[in-house]
C-alpha cells in the first residue's frame, strides 16, 4: 500500500517513514499541504495521514478539495491530532476526513489498522482513537 504522510516535523516524519516501511508500505513524505495536494494528483496514494495541529484550516481545505474531486475522492484521509475535543474532530469530519487518530497512539494498533485497511479497503466506522498512553 502506498501511504502519503504529511507533517512539517522532520524528525517525526522520519520515524513514521521508518515505521510504515518496516510494516511493508511504500511511503511518500511531504512537509506541507500544497506539496500533499500536488503529490496526490501525481502519485495517487491509497491513504493520506495528515499529522496536524489544532484546527489546521489548510489541511481541512485540502481534504475538502481532494474529496470534491472525482479523481481523488476515494483516497482515504486520516487525521492524526493531539486534540481530543469534539469540535476539532467535527471540523475535520466536515471537511471530509475518513478517520481521526488521537495522539499519542499505539504503533502496534496503528499497524493493525493499516493491515486491516490493506486487506479490506475499508476503515470501518472511521473513528480511530488508538489508545492513549
Amino acid at each position: 500500500m502506498q501511504i502519503l504522510y504529511v507533517n512539517d516535523d522532520e524528525q517525526i516524519s522520519k520515524l513514521m517513514c521508518t515505521f510504515f516501511s518496516i510494516n511493508g508500505h511504500d511511503v511518500i513524505l511531504v512537509s506541507h499541504v500544497q506539496a500533499a495536494i500536488e503529490t496526490v494528483k501525481e502519485k495517487r496514494p491509497d491513504v493520506i495521514f495528515w499529522d496536524v495541529c489544532r484546527h489546521d484550516h489548510a489541511a481541512m481545505t485540502a481534504i475538502d478539495q481532494l474529496k470534491s474531486s472525482r479523481e481523488t475522492r476515494n483516497i482515504q484521509s486520516i487525521v492524526m491530532t493531539g486534540e481530543v475535543d469534539a469540535t476539532t474532530h467535527s471540523s475535520f469530519y466536515a471537511s471530509g476526513a475518513d478517520g481521526i487518530m488521537t495522539k499519542p497512539f499505539d504503533l502496534r494498533a496503528l499497524a493493525k489498522q493499516i493491515d486491516l485497511f490493506a486487506r479490506t479497503s475499508e476503515w470501518g466506522d472511521g473513528v480511530y482513537h488508538m489508545g492513549r498512553r
